[in-house]
């Protein structure tokens, strides 16, 4: 390699580390922009480039900085995923009955009706939680008949319509958690002698600084119901946030939620359709006793979201 290519590869390189440790670390010191906090999303991301960037460093002049960089973001990415891959006790061990619930991001606009029937029949769920509803999909979802004798559905005409659907008698309710905020549906069923409240809730995208505000306070709001509910409390949805960020961190603490993914991995869902861009939007998040027996991330049905299943014990 000549002096000058060696020249434009060291710069090359410099400005892509540089740009990853800018991508990686920014949305952590300025949390409270959305365009900052876009960036918090796609550690796995990070660390995947940052290893293809390791053979780069046999090439390159003045190594020491680059070394020190690239292995404080590899530990600090690492740090944000490795957690989800160790199993923790606490939240899996169980004995007794399981509650299994199926969560589906529909995509107002899918029309592939049937492979999502497919889906609901084939796992069978005790609970399904469907967003995205609309008055399409629900007419489409009257082919399971009698499998979920329970429901509170409220489709819409937009992308924030919502439903769940239950085997177990429930009693539930549409909460829009505050005056303005898309609509939410709190269900209280019992299981194993036990209350269990299931949230399911969609936050808006935060696609500009007002609706990354908006999102912000309606997790603010889901902390403060949770709170207001004694006993178990799953809360499901699309969050429109993954757990590297500042505020998705911020809920877990306040809300003294557990991740239902400790042990099973990062479990990308969104979007299906780019891979190389995948994170993970779609949650249960865990209070009260009770212990995740099984979780994971099925196949598309046409949704930009992947269905998530879970099932839980006491």
């Amino acid at each position: 390699m000549t002096i000058k290519l060696m020249k434009i590869f060291n710069f090359i390189f410099k400005i892509i580390l540089v740009g990853l440790a800018f991508a990686a670390i920014i949305p952590h010191l300025i949390p409270n922009y959305w365009l900052t906090d876009i960036f918090s999303h796609f550690k796995l991301q990070y660390v995947v480039l940052l290893i293809i960037l390791l053979p780069s460093l046999f090439l390159i002049k003045n190594k020491l900085f680059p070394i020190i960089l690239i292995f404080f973001l590899l530990v600090w990415n690492s740090s944000f995923i490795v957690p989800l891959y160790l199993q923790d006790s606490n939240l899996t061990k169980t004995a007794g009955d399981s509650l299994s619930i199926l969560s589906m991001n529909l995509l107002a606009s899918n029309t592939n009706y049937t492979e999502a029937l497919e889906l609901i029949r084939e796992k069978d769920p005790d609970v399904l939680v469907v967003l995205e509803l609309s008055p399409q999909w629900e007419k489409q979802l009257q082919e399971l008949g009698s499998r979920f004798a329970f429901r509170q559905m409220y489709p819409q005409k937009n992308n924030f319509g919502i439903g769940i659907l239950s085997k177990i008698p429930m009693n539930s309710s549409v909460t829009d958690l505050g005056k303005f905020f898309p609509p939410s549906i709190l269900s209280e069923l019992e299981f194993n002698g036990q209350p269990v409240f299931i949230l399911a809730t969609h936050p808006v995208p935060p696609v500009n600084q007002d609706m990354f505000d908006f999102r912000n306070d309606q997790l603010e709001e889901i902390v403060k119901l949770s709170k207001r509910q004694n006993g178990n409390f799953i809360l499901v949805g699309d969050l429109n946030t993954s757990s590297y960020s500042n505020h998705f961190q911020k809920l877990l603490e306040d809300g003294n939620f557990k991740d239902s993914r400790k042990g099973f991995g990062i479990a990308s869902t969104w979007p299906t359709d780019y891979h190389i861009f995948r994170t993970t939007l779609d949650h249960f998040l865990l209070k009260g006793e009770l212990k995740v027996l099984k979780r994971t991330t099925e196949k598309s049905i046409g949704s930009d979201h992947l269905p998530v299943f879970l099932e839980v014990g006491l």
